[in-house]
């Protein structure tokens, strides 16, 4: 018998393969299907260097990008200095007006941009190389984030600087007779650099540590199992030119010492969590390997159409795997442990997908896997994207704030009416009393779903609507809105502001649940009847544990009437019932085994005997009754006091 070790949620053991590969994953959005392609030799296996490799070229991409449209600007300003010819540009200082030469000017502004690049690509690059040599980096990563940011502070503080020594101070003329103080600029810019930088550090130290405390053990547990389906893969691979030998004894040579190199630092950075924790550039570097996985595009869609979809990429890949496996069926699970550098990190591996060592590859039903490795990484994937585009919108409206006031502090320097911007704050902080409700309802949004952030896409959750508990399944997280998804195929929008007042209780989250069954027996079942159905109970028990825990009680509950005797069966699942059918057909699975137990025991219930009187309805002349209902039970079959008087005895 094989078995599905992928996730916790789904059943470890079903009874047959065909009910296997059946089990269903009960989400309600979908994707796209990988494209057909996927064969390739490139595809079936992408080899990618190790994750910090990858994210340093991904990191100095950005920079590259970023510098790029600074050089630009510069290239610009030299231009400028080479065709302004004798164009001046009128200022004037403390003293009488004079004329500078606009060349002088965009020379100027040339060697300032030239100047921010340089420096900016020093201490990016600097700070990069330490991200790779310290453990402990957070101050260097941070650096490393905002080194644009520092280096326009330095230019800014050192132009400052350089007129306050020199006591010069220059005012831009302008035909609307407004002074523009060159000095009083350049600090109200170094104000709203800061402000830039605060807001940037803030962004990147909520996403960064809010993506990575809650996706990163799914994530982990994502790439480990992709890192399974790829080893075996690629152990039954062949070469495209059988005929070669050579070529084919260095096509395995070089692909096996590929692959240990992959999975010997993926297994350090998947399995030693101290290694994780300590040091904030191996985080981002597995976030940036799982996001450079195989990810369909993302769009909304019925949990049949997403079930159908995972189960035609599943049984393609399995295919695939099985056409290799039938020239090489002697593998087993063990033969992977040669790409492990670590035997400690090949024992965790085994311990992670719940498979032993000797087990053959060919037994293993892989469908199940890829179909449940296939879902998680599309819901982590738009779990990501969607908290990135919900930050993202914060972000805007951030800059857009720091953007309005650096003009205010602009409108104030240069026009001098302290009593215009004072009405003008006056009558916005009025307006914000007039949207009070608005601005607690946005507030409230953003502190549900960045500070308390009970739940992620794709989490089972019980929250009371309209006094009604709904089990419903988050299918989209919005800044001021999450959409769920009814068991009867309803999309329900709710604003973050009611859930923040709600009672939630997440599924996924949540451990091993229990659950109690009520059992109603006669008062006189002898006590052996009743300690042979706990015998039962248990050995069920004991023979299903990849449903069930071991751990149960039976305990007499109550005595009603004295004829009633209520029992309680405390039982626990082996998971929770974030998967909701695989849930059903276990509990259906445990009533079925009650029902038959009582019944193979004959343990029942009967309703006690209720006295009855017959009386000759004739004499009846005090009782006012219809005289039609007389005739019908005259005319029936037999008399009834007949048949009181015929039937036998119970007793």
């Amino acid at each position: 018998m094989t078995t599905n070790p992928f996730d916790m949620e789904t059943p470890p053991h079903l009874h047959t393969v065909e009910e296997r590969n059946q089990a269903p994953f009960n989400m309600s959005f979908c994707d796209n299907e990988v494209s057909s392609d996927a064969s390739s030799e490139k595809k079936i296996f992408p080899i990618h260097e190790p994750f910090l490799t990858k994210t340093k070229e991904f990191l100095l991409n950005l920079n590259s990008i970023k510098y790029l449209k600074i050089l630009i600007l510069a290239v610009i300003f030299l231009i400028g200095f080479f065709f302004s010819g004798n164009r001046k540009v009128s200022i004037k200082t403390d003293s009488p007006s004079e004329n500078l030469k606009l060349s002088t000017v965009l020379f100027f502004l040339f060697k300032t941009t030239i100047s921010h690049v340089f420096i900016s690509f020093v201490i990016s690059t600097t700070s990069l190389y330490l991200l790779q040599k310290i453990d402990n980096s957070t101050t260097i990563f941070y650096t490393h984030e905002i080194s644009n940011h520092i280096s326009l502070l330095i230019i800014l503080i050192s132009i400052n600087a350089y007129f306050f020594i020199s006591d010069k101070n220059f005012y831009l003329e302008n035909k609307y007779g407004i002074d523009i103080n060159l000095r009083d600029m350049i600090s109200i810019s170094i104000i709203s650099v800061i402000l830039f930088t605060t807001k940037r550090i803030v962004v990147k130290s909520i996403s960064h540590n809010f993506n990575y405390s809650n996706f990163i053990d799914r994530i982990k547990r994502v790439l480990l199992f992709e890192y399974f389906i790829n080893l075996i893969e690629n152990s039954v691979k062949k070469p495209k030119n059988r005929s070669n030998n050579s070529r084919r004894s260095s096509f395995l040579k070089n692909l096996s010492f590929l692959i240990f190199k992959k999975v010997h630092f993926s297994s350090k950075l998947l399995f030693e969590s101290k290694a994780i924790e300590d040091n904030i550039y191996i985080k981002r570097a597995i976030l940036k390997d799982f996001q450079s996985t195989r990810a369909p595009k993302f769009f909304m869609s019925d949990g049949d159409k997403l079930d159908s979809k995972a189960k035609t990429y599943a049984s393609k890949r399995e295919n695939k795997i099985n056409i290799c496996l039938e020239q090489r069926n002697h593998l087993s699970i063990n033969d992977l442990s040669k790409y492990f550098k670590d035997k400690k990190h090949y024992d965790r591996f085994l311990q992670i997908i719940q498979l032993p060592g000797e087990t053959k590859i060919k037994n293993i039903s892989l469908k199940p896997i890829l179909e449940t490795l296939y879902k998680e990484r599309y819901i982590l994937r738009k779990s990501l994207f969607q908290m990135s585009a919900a930050l993202g919108r914060v972000n805007m409206v951030l800059n857009a704030l720091i953007i309005i006031f650096t003009f205010a502090m602009v409108f104030v320097k240069t026009s001098g009416k302290t009593e215009t911007v004072i009405s003008v704050l006056s009558a916005m902080f009025g307006t914000g009393f007039v949207f009070q409700s608005s601005v607690k309802n946005a507030i409230d949004s953003l502190i549900f779903l960045f500070c308390i952030h009970p739940f992620d896409i794709g989490d089972r959750v019980i929250i009371e609507l309209d006094k009604i508990l709904e089990n419903l399944v988050v299918t989209e997280l919005n800044v001021f809105s999450t959409v769920f998804h009814r068991w009867d195929g309803t999309l329900i929008y709710v604003p973050n502001s009611v859930l923040c007042e709600k009672s939630i209780s997440n599924i996924r989250r949540s451990g091993v649940i229990a659950e109690t069954h009520l059992v109603t027996i006669s008062y006189d079942t002898p006590e052996h009847k009743i300690k042979n159905f706990k015998s039962i109970i248990r050995n069920f028990l004991r023979l299903n544990q990849d449903n069930y825990n071991e751990y149960f009680m039976l305990n007499f509950d109550t005595l009603e009437n004295t004829n009633k005797l209520n029992l309680k069966v405390y039982m626990q699942y082996k998971s929770n019932y974030q998967n909701y059918e695989v849930y059903l057909t276990r509990r259906s699975k445990f009533i079925a085994l009650i029902v038959n137990a009582l019944r193979y025991l004959k343990i029942e219930y009967k309703l006690p005997r209720q006295p009855v009187l017959l009386e000759n309805i004739d004499n009846l002349n005090n009782v006012q009754i219809d005289r039609r209902l007389i005739k019908d039970i005259r005319n029936a079959d037999g008399n009834a006091t007949d048949l009181v008087n015929n039937e036998p005895s119970n007793e």
